[in-house]
């Protein structure tokens, strides 16, 4: 027995040594490689290579399209946010074309833009521009919608499971879903456990995961244009989003203390709104006022922050006029999905309940913000500004 373990032993170490001089010699002969010579074994890893990942634009590049003439499958995700042009390049490199989306969000941006922004810049330009009939289509059904639409049941497939968010979180955007076979569906076996964020603090306890922040009808609360723009923010929400920041700062300062969170943690935090002018305001807020320490942050518009996903979110709603009206970008329920699906743990909503439940213009934006603070009020997350539960 003790002949057949040192057998083995040797073995293994004559195996090690010769393995160790191999890589010795690869090394060494990568680091005394010419440019010729690095191209030839780039090609070779990628004669070899099973799976290779790229953005759509770097697909059409001449280098990628030399190297890389055909796939057996190709794989695109978030296909609704791409335009028709992106995504043409890659299906026709594919023998078969997988395609990965929700056609419940957002349809694709065109540059720093909405569609909506980018069709009536347009047609202020040039009233009678021939693309708009193309860009409404797309407002109401993108490239993706339509083929998921129109494709046979034997060719496309629901994936109802969500595994982002928690349970609360998650009820908030059921409603878009309730027309899908089976809806949608958590698939944390225990949410709590899974999506805890530990945290206790004077807008936040500990199993609170949907939570909207009421704001009142009066200055400094109310909506603000920009002079000679069309983008909008709210001065008093920007008070609001500064205290529930600090709040959540001392929060993570007192999880590490209580030993519910690692020393060197930090909750990654987004704060999102449906207006660009908003987001310039809360980025000055985060770059020059406050500093938090426990706290990692990425902010950005509803429509950039489609596909990401944050321990917290913040979703500042700007508009709140004392006779309603048009809540403008944010009465697209696509837009509201994307907003409330972002956060993983905790979703804080910051914005006048009655102007969006009750005194939105159309009846039907009404109906659905009323849902959504219904389903909040369930779950006891209606707050008012002062984080007093309402």
């Amino acid at each position: 027995m003790q002949t057949k373990q040192l057998k083995h032993y040797n073995v293994r170490k004559n195996s090690y040594h010769f393995v160790k001089k191999l890589q010795e010699q690869w090394r060494e002969k990568l680091q005394n490689a010419t440019e010729y010579d690095l191209d030839e074994i780039r090609k070779l890893y990628v004669r070899h290579a099973n799976v290779i990942g790229t953005t759509c634009v770097a697909s059409a590049s001449k280098e990628f399209m030399e190297n890389y003439p055909t796939f057996d499958v190709v794989i695109i995700d978030e296909v609704s946010k791409a335009t028709p042009p992106e995504l043409l390049l890659p299906m026709l490199k594919g023998k078969k074309v997988i395609l990965v989306g929700d056609h419940h969000q957002l349809p694709p941006l065109l540059g720093d833009d909405t569609l909506e922004e980018t069709l009536k810049a347009m047609l202020e330009e040039n009233p009678n521009f021939e693309g708009a009939q193309e860009l409404k289509n797309l407002l109401r059904e993108s490239l993706f919608e339509r083929l998921f639409n129109n494709l046979p049941p034997t060719h496309k497939q629901m994936l109802a499971l969500q595994y982002r968010m928690h349970e609360k979180i998650m009820q908030s955007i059921t409603p878009f879903y309730a027309k899908e076979e089976n809806g949608l569906q958590c698939g944390l076996p225990d949410s709590d456990a899974a999506r805890d964020h530990g945290l206790e603090g004077q807008f936040i306890k500990r199993d609170d995961h949907l939570l909207w922040i009421d704001i009142p009808t009066e200055k400094p609360y109310l909506e603000e244009q920009v002079k000679g723009g069309t983008s909008r923010y709210n001065e008093g929400e920007l008070l609001t989003i500064r205290r529930i920041l600090l709040d959540l700062n001392e929060a993570v300062k007192a999880a590490k203390e209580a030993g519910r969170m690692p020393q060197d943690a930090q909750k990654s935090v987004g704060v999102i709104s449906f207006y660009g002018e908003q987001v310039k305001k809360i980025n000055r807020l985060l770059q020059q006022e406050l500093q938090l320490p426990h706290l990692q942050f990425r902010t950005g518009t509803v429509d950039k922050f489609q596909g990401m996903e944050m321990d917290v979110v913040l979703v500042s709603m700007v508009r709140n006029t004392p006779k309603g009206g048009d809540i403008g970008f944010a009465r697209d329920y696509r837009r509201l999905n994307v907003a409330l699906s972002r956060a993983r743990e905790l979703l804080l909503l910051v914005g006048s309940a009655e102007m969006f439940a009750k005194r939105a213009k159309h009846q039907d934006t009404r109906e659905m913000y009323a849902n959504l603070l219904k389903t909040v009020k369930s779950y006891d997350g209606l707050r008012n500004h002062e984080g007093l539960v309402i």
